[in-house]
């Protein structure tokens, strides 16, 4: 699929005061466009010279199978004229036979997609590049291709696994059930980097009183624990998955109760009595 590339000329838009000539400088081939419409072609001289009526906004973009946009667009005012380089550079596309999908492709370390299938291209500048491949969960790769202009490059790709890791965090090393909104409520943060069906255990002095199987997903998971039926006192918090178990301390202490509840309530009853008073004395 051709991919179009906006250029915002001059801080988002190049607004024009009177009958202007602007020259746009890129690769032979590459097609122009103004405000969607097709305007012409690169020429072989590596320009475009068009002119454009005062009092009006454009947008720019280009377009071509083999070009790619590096950088952000340079505009310069050269007497009367306005000079655009497109900054386009040949390209080639890249397929990527891996082992894992979806993989995300990087291009001298610049980002330039993701694929999803063997069936997928991206096009990336030609030239001699460093390609790095990474996906979530294994070891990024990087090697250098040379990648043929005008070429479709099919790279085979085996990525390795990163070594399975399961953490526990806690949003607080105490809190306080107690009704008052303040710590009320902890948050058992669980970092994986691997799927899998895992086991949630809260023990305390007086064994195990809570025990709760649930998916993990790569990355940062969240769950929530109000201390239902545990007294003051401390516990341990821990996660098992596929052999791995990450554990944590927590306290809970309800003895010290802030009365934050209360003011909140109090202060938006004395909120909606001022809105209400006000709206009945204007409409008086």
């Amino acid at each position: 699929m051709t991919r179009k590339i906006l250029l915002l000329l001059a801080l988002s838009t190049l607004v024009l005061a009177g009958e202007v000539k602007i020259i746009f400088i890129g690769e032979p081939g590459a097609d122009v466009y103004v405000n969607m419409a097709f305007v012409g072609q690169i020429g072989s001289n590596g320009r475009l010279s068009l002119n454009f009526q005062l009092g009006n906004m454009f947008y720019v973009s280009t377009d071509g199978n083999w070009y790619i946009q590096v950088g952000e667009p340079q505009v310069v005012k050269v007497g009367d004229n306005t000079v655009v380089f497109l900054n386009l550079v040949k390209a080639s596309r890249v397929r990527v036979l891996s082992n894992v999908y979806p993989i995300s492709i990087f291009v001298d370390g610049e980002y330039y997609g993701k694929l999803r299938s063997p069936s997928e291209t991206i096009k990336v500048p030609s030239g001699y590049r460093e390609v790095t491949f990474k996906a979530e969960g294994y070891r990024e790769l990087s090697e250098k291709f040379p990648l043929e202009w005008e070429k479709v490059e099919s790279i085979p790709v085996e990525l390795k696994r990163l070594p399975k890791v399961l953490k526990i965090y806690l949003s607080s090393d105490e809190f306080s059930p107690n009704g008052d909104w303040y710590k009320d409520v902890l948050e058992v943060h669980i970092y994986s980097t691997f799927e899998s069906t895992a086991t949630l255990t809260i023990s305390g002095n007086r064994g195990t009183i809570l025990r709760k199987e649930l998916l993990v997903r790569e990355g940062d998971n969240i769950v929530k624990w109000y201390g239902n039926g545990a007294e003051d006192g401390i516990y341990e918090v821990s996660v098992t998955a596929e052999g791995i178990t990450s554990s944590a301390k927590v306290k809970i202490d309800r003895s010290n109760y802030t009365y934050r509840k209360e003011i909140s309530i109090a202060m938006l009853l004395m909120l909606l009595a001022a809105t209400i008073a006000a709206v009945y004395f204007s409409s008086r």
